[in-house]
């Protein structure tokens, strides 16, 4: 069976609670990461995602940003069958 390419989008916040090791004016809301990419499956226990990433962190002087360009090789190990009865 030939899988499609799957468009992949994701957006990750971090709060921290209690003291908050990093300077960043007194807010808990430390950093958020947005993601978006494409899978494309090479087999069937591997697949490639390129991918661009903005990761935007709350520092004293306000939010820094950063752009990211990136590939995930993604492999799935095959699971080993038991064996049947009488095997």
């Amino acid at each position: 069976m030939a899988r499609r390419p799957v468009l992949v989008v994701n957006n990750e916040f971090f709060i921290a609670r209690g003291y908050n090791p990093f300077a960043n004016g007194g807010s808990s809301y430390t950093q958020n990461r947005f993601q978006v990419g494409v899978r494309f499956p090479i087999a069937d226990s591997f697949s490639v995602r390129p991918y661009y990433l903005l990761q935007s962190v709350n520092l004293p002087t306000g939010w820094d940003t950063n752009e990211i360009f990136g590939i995930s090789l993604a492999f799935k190990v095959p699971q080993r069958r038991a064996p049947e009865a009488g095997e």
